[in-house]
């Protein structure tokens, strides 16, 4: 009788590992939480690996590793006294919808962003800085209304679904985010652009041009998407 219950390869101790499979709401979980750490860890292996190779740069590499992990960093200590405070049902579900809806926008800009360079003659090998010397400023005002119809629609959508003030702005960073990293990823699957993470480009037009290399706004994209994720793992919200 010892030795059964000793014994590592006991039979019914293997039935219980796998007991919990018999009810179907954890087996919807297991299976979606095992493709998600799939998509999460490919994500981490590939983001690295392409910074690299785009930029050979090994300080922007270890810039990569550092924004995935200071988040973790920043707000372990504080995570257990803050954890319960929202209901992270509702979050898990409206974040994921706002991922959505800043991917596709993205692509729907992007898309706009191709035939606004082809109709202006713009070469695919300029930056955006040397784009907007071609602008003529009737078309300028245009994409600045533009700009600011986008970020009009990021912030109505997330002040009607957020619970709370944090929420409403949590959830317009989260869908920003988004929204400009698959902006950039857009624009490279269509037109190979930027050629390059140093490439310079004009990130927004209002109030004023801003003016910067691509991997910045990527960068602080990356943070902020695992910024909140990390928040929500520890139940900040």
């Amino acid at each position: 009788m010892v030795s059964e219950k000793l014994n590592p390869f006991n039979t019914v101790g293997l039935k219980n590992i796998f007991r919990s499979l018999k009810y179907r709401n954890y087996r919807l979980f297991f299976s979606g939480q095992g493709i998600s750490l799939i998509g999460t860890w490919m994500q981490r292996i590939a983001m690295p690996w392409l910074v690299y190779k785009i930029t050979g740069s090994v300080f922007l590499l270890g810039v990569v590793g550092f924004a995935g992990q200071i988040p973790t960093f920043l707000l372990a200590p504080v995570a257990g006294v803050l954890t319960d405070r929202w209901n992270r049902y509702h979050v898990l579900i409206v974040t994921q919808i706002f991922a959505i809806f800043g991917i596709a926008m993205a692509h729907l800009e992007g898309v706009v962003v191709v035939y606004l360079r082809e109709n202006l003659g713009i070469t695919n090998s300029e930056s955006n800085k040397e784009s907007l010397e071609k602008f003529p400023k009737r078309d300028i005002l245009i994409e600045e209304s533009r700009e600011l119809a986008t970020i009009i629609m990021i912030m109505v959508i997330a002040f009607l679904t957020g619970l709370n003030w944090p929420e409403k702005i949590i959830f317009f960073l989260w869908t920003f985010a988004f929204w400009d990293l698959f902006y950039y990823l857009s624009l490279y699957i269509l037109i190979k652009w930027p050629p390059t993470l140093k490439t310079i480009d004009v990130l927004f037009l209002i109030p004023r041009p801003w003016i910067s290399p691509v991997w910045f706004p990527i960068g602080i994209s990356l943070f902020t998407i695992i910024g909140i994720a990390v928040m929500h793992m520890f139940s900040i919200f």
